[in-house]
């Protein structure tokens, strides 16, 4: 509920204004991409021509007469006054959809309706998750699944009949389509759930009522307006119409019927429901099946359930549809009715096989099926979004915009795509200049080819997998209705149609209050644990933690007042549940990518940053990308890699020596001292480091280039962001859209983007360049190299080459920000403690001018290891870990605690959508596992053996794994012996020449830049600047 102390109007001027930036990010997204082709002008300010698509009865004969005028490819105006490329050539269509789900993907507004309405099932998923989840489907739809359901489909054929035979003999007036959808519900009911509707026998399921409801109301113009809207505006989906009621309905139908059979399979023996059906396998139990199989294949409860409603929606609205068509066709042509039945009954009593329903047997029923699904398909356009730059190659050439022919059109990534399926299921070219009537002889023709374009299923990765269900069930009734009855429709054959506009899609709204709606109404059970009051009405207390350069106090006084577990307020009144316990946050980020999970919206930010890495992937797919990884960072890697970071170390060094760096300006000096600004130059050595190490790419910082990468993640160390600013960011972790509003600090981001796509082009090239070329085995190939050919995978070895962009903008971002961070912090440390410095010069001494090897760096080094470790326990750069819990769960407590109502609890229930936060920081110097010196910096504490520390947290002290700087579980961070590997050899390159000092000595305040990374600061400097006095040792 809304808090109390909340002001009204205070949320209608919230909410006003988030609309508003929402709309401008649209209109600045759209206005920024243009295509060079002609097109129809905008009928609409604000829907352009969609709205005429979407309202017009006859849709096929607006793109026709625009492929007339303007050629089988061209553009269109949409929403807010943004363009979509339009494509009615049948080949071009036919390449686009092959590439679908990978190249060409469902817009953010089509994939949040699609979750909304349906799940994350196989209709809302892309790429590796659509092709598992499209193979759990496959065993049920394939042609040995379907002939087993054939008994149960004339059964239920057999018992519509019967039901119409007594209606006829009563006089009884029955609406037709409602019939069909008694019928449509029970066949999909015991074939794919093998459970019973019973619609056929009066019961009026929530699964019926639902999808009656669409057949009942008609929506007004401003609802499909809203909902053409969606289409293109992810946020604009959670108006709570009627309809989402329907919608709701059918999800409580899924989740009874998933109990019901979970139920079912826990009994020994497999129930039965009719000695006159032979029930097999269905599909929801061949998803159980899997779900607990393991491996790729492995299916989750909520994605079984999202299979469940995706088949309710797509196996009884449009065959109930197309069935009904049939019907009216046939009613329509009296002599091509006589024809069929006659067909029918030279079967006499017998049930056509499989075989013979998909063979030649019956050429005129087929003919009927196929040209009523050509006319009458349920899906008139498919939208589609460029997910990658690609070039379509014109199979003849058109007229751009400047009256020039061209051959080819190059889509730019972001590009909306709409191909039309009506128009292409009866364009005149492929079907001839009858393709708008109703002829089935076209089918029996023995020189057409047409059949195999049929588009109403869809073509390529995303066609209809329940196709031939949807013909078979089509094939059974007409065969069972049509040998005993006549159809005529109410005035004769002329008797007029009109179109229900219906959607097979909810309406929505337009705002983001409505999705803060969603947020509201969606909140998990609240969590009955004590902590802070909440401090801010919009922010609870997250802008605290945002705002604060030393959250780990606050993070500390919780937990002393109220344990280790507790709940604290965040964005609009919800609750997170904060871990502070290091064996509990251990569970959980153990548990991490499946049971607890990034957030939609944290997820969101990471795409538009560095794409679908493996920072935003998920449970199989990041398991998948970690696998693909792990060569490039494994010890063997990282053995020849030392070389290259001892070689920058020195080239580093030399360029400080050569020209205009830190001996000239210590020569300079009056006292032999310089001023040295230490952000700029450890970041040119980590972004070389990178380049070097992992794309065999030369970035040239130590030289004094300024590379994209190295401008992009510059710009975070300029001015410092506004209070204003930081809190937006808080707002992103709670509302997706809200991380694409187009600030500047987006733009470097865009920057290291086009960097990634620059290396990946000249990778690309290079292996184009040296085809046929012998392969100089010696040479070791970069991580990328081995990304692109597959290497270190066992299976689906080639990886995409937009994923591995998005890996290279990881790694550029995650592997040479807090690196550089972390070794401005070693610098800081040292010239904060003069006789660590001293001590630690010493040790690195001892090697004189030799270069320590691997393993001496990790063993013949103890007090840099310490050091090391000493600063990356203190300065991490993550302060904490968001996760969302994707499923109930239970935390076992080490010592009870109070809980609200002030009783004692050993256990904590952690309902799914509970938002849980891992305090990394705080964790790094909890005094329980640190001692009372945890805030210290104090390298002795890795040294020393009699230390006492938590009983339970002792025998893992010694490891990394216990430092929360890296992460922990699948997430822990997989570069970070790379990261220690790059501090470790500056630190003995620079360390032996040179002592560090802070201006005003070791008590020098040091203030902290809040950007995409914590950065340290010295206190009057402007941006992140930390100026060291250093001298020749």
């Amino acid at each position: 509920m809304l808090s109390e102390n909340f002001p009204a109007f205070s949320y209608f001027l919230l909410f006003s204004a988030f609309i508003s930036l929402g709309i401008l990010l649209e209109i600045w997204r759209k206005a920024n991409r243009s295509l060079p082709l002609r097109g129809p002008p905008s009928g609409n300010l604000f829907l352009g021509v969609s709205r005429q698509i979407n309202l017009c009865t006859r849709g096929t004969l607006l793109f026709e007469g625009w492929v007339k005028e303007y050629g089988p490819v061209f553009k269109i105006p949409i929403v807010m006054g943004g363009e979509s490329l339009v494509i009615c050539d049948p080949n071009l269509a036919s390449r686009i959809l092959a590439k679908d789900t990978t190249d060409y993907v469902k817009g953010p507004g089509m994939k949040a309706i699609a979750e909304t309405v349906v799940g994350k099932g196989v209709v809302w998923a892309e790429g590796e998750s659509h092709r598992r989840q499209r193979k759990s489907l496959n065993p049920v739809f394939n042609p040995s699944g379907l002939k087993e359901m054939l008994p149960t489909m004339y059964h239920l054929a057999y018992k519509l009949k019967n039901q119409w035979e007594t209606l006829i003999d009563t006089n009884i007036v029955t609406n037709f389509v409602d019939v069909e959808v008694h019928e449509c519900v029970d066949t999909i009911g015991i074939t794919a759930f093998n459970y019973e509707f019973h619609a056929l026998q009066g019961e009026q399921s929530l699964v019926y009522r639902a999808m009656r409801s669409f057949n009942l109301e008609t929506p007004s113009i401003v609802s499909l307006i809203c909902h053409v809207a969606t289409l293109y505006i992810p946020f604009a989906q959670y108006l709570p119409t009627g309809r989402n009621n329907h919608f709701a309905n059918l999800s409580i139908a899924a989740e009874e019927i998933l109990a019901k059979l979970l139920a079912d399979r826990r009994k020994e023996h497999v129930p039965t429901h009719s000695g006159e059906l032979r029930y097999v396998k269905s599909l929801i139990e061949v998803l159980l099946d899997a779900e607990t199989s393991g491996g790729n294949m492995a299916i989750s409860k909520d994605e079984i359930l999202a299979q469940m409603k995706s088949i309710l929606m797509a196996a009884l609205d449009p065959p109930s549809t197309a069935i009904a068509w049939v019907f009216v066709e046939l009613a329509r042509h009296p002599e091509l009715q006589t024809r069929l039945r006659n067909e029918i009954r030279s079967f006499s009593n017998a049930e056509p096989t499989w075989d013979q329903l998909h063979g030649n047997s019956l050429p005129l029923l087929n003919a009927v099926v196929m040209e009523v699904l050509r006319l009458r398909g349920a899906l008139g356009e498919t939208y589609r979004r460029a997910a990658i730059d690609d070039v379509l190659t014109l199979s003849e050439p058109l007229i751009d915009t400047n009256g020039k022919a061209i051959h080819e059109l190059f889509i730019p990534k972001g590009t909306d795509v709409l191909i039309p399926n009506r128009y292409l299921n009866c364009n005149v070219t492929s079907w001839g200049h009858d393709a708008h009537e109703f002829n089935p002889e076209r089918w029996i023709k023995k020189d057409t080819e047409a059949n195999m374009r049929l588009w109403t299923f869809g073509e390529g990765a995303r066609s209809c997998v329940g196709k031939l269900f949807a013909m078979a069930e089509m094939k059974i009734l007409i065969f069972v209705l049509f040998r005993d009855f006549t159809f005529e429709l109410p005035h004769g054959p002329d008797t007029p149609l009109d179109y229900h506009l219906d959607h097979a899609l909810p309406i929505a709204g337009v705002g983001l209050f409505l999705a803060i709606l969603k947020h509201l109404i969606s909140r998990p059970t609240p969590i009955s644990l004590r902590g802070p009051a909440r401090a801010h009405w919009l922010f609870g207390v997250r802008d605290r933690i945002g705002l604060s350069p030393e959250a780990k106090y606050l993070f500390e006084d919780w937990y002393r007042e109220y344990g280790p577990v507790y709940r604290i307020p965040t964005f609009l009144g919800g609750e997170a549940l904060v871990i502070s316990d290091p064996k509990i946050a251990s569970y959980v980020l153990g548990r991490d990518t499946y049971d607890y999970i990034k957030p939609e919206a944290l997820r969101g930010i990471v795409e538009r940053a560095v794409g679908k890495s493996i920072v935003w992937a998920e449970d199989d797919v990041h398991k998948r990308q970690r696998r693909s990884l792990n060569p490039a960072f494994s010890p063997m890697a990282m053995r020849d890699m030392i070389p290259v970071m001892f070689n920058l170390g020195h080239e580093a060094s030399c360029h400080i020596h050569m020209k205009n760096g830190w001996d000239k300006a210590i020569d300079a000096s009056s006292d032999g001292v310089a001023q040295i600004e230490m952000h700029d130059w450890m970041l040119r050595f980590t972004v070389d480091c990178i380049g070097s190490c992992i794309f065999n790419h030369q970035f040239n910082g130590v030289r004094g280039e300024d590379s994209l990468v190295l401008q992009a993640l510059s710009a975070f160390n300029g001015e410092q962001p506004s209070v204003m600013a930081i809190l937006f960011h808080i707002v992103t972790l709670y509302v997706p859209f809200a991380g694409g509003i187009p600030f500047g600090r987006n733009k470097y981001f865009f920057n290291l983007s086009i960097s990634a796509k620059k290396i990946m082009d000249g990778i690309l090239a290079e292996r184009r360049n040296n085809v046929g070329v012998v392969e100089d085995h010696k040479r070791k190939k970069s991580m990328i190299e081995m990304l692109i050919d597959g290497e270190g995978e066992k299976d689906d070895t080639q990886v995409p080459i937009g994923e591995a962009t998005s890996q290279m903008q990881s790694i550029m971002v995650a592997g040479s920000d807090p690196p550089a961070t972390a070794l401005v912090w070693a610098f800081i440390e040292l010239a904060r403690n003069p006789d660590v410095q001293i001590r630690l010069r010493e040790e690195l001494t001892s090697f004189a001018n030799a270069e320590p090897t691997w393993n001496q760096l990790h063993g013949a080094l103890p007090y840099l290891d310490a050091f090391v470790s000493e600063v990356l326990r203190l300065h991490g750069s993550i302060g904490e870990t968001h996760r969302v819990a994707a499923q109930d769960d239970v935390l076992h407590l080490r010592e009870p605690i109070i809980d609200a109502s002030g009783k004692a609890i050993h256990e904590v229930h952690v309902a799914k959508g509970t938002e849980v936060l891992v305090p990394n920081h705080f964790l790094n110097c909890i005094k329980s596992t640190w001692g009372e010196d945890g805030h210290d910096f104090n390298p002795e504490r890795w040294l020393r053996e009699d230390a006492q520390f938590d009983e339970h947290e002792h025998a893992d002290f010694g490891s990394r794994a216990r430092i929360w700087t890296f992460g922990e579980g699948p997430r822990h961070c997989i570069g970070r012996t790379f990261s220690m590997a790059q501090m470790k050899i500056l630190l003995i390159i620079l360390l032996r020449e040179y002592s560090f000092e802070l201006p005003d000595g070791p008590s020098t305040p040091i203030d902290y830049h809040l950007s995409i990374f914590q950065r340290p600061k010295l206190r009057d400097a402007e941006g992140a600047q930390v100026f060291l006095k250093v001298s020749r040792v």
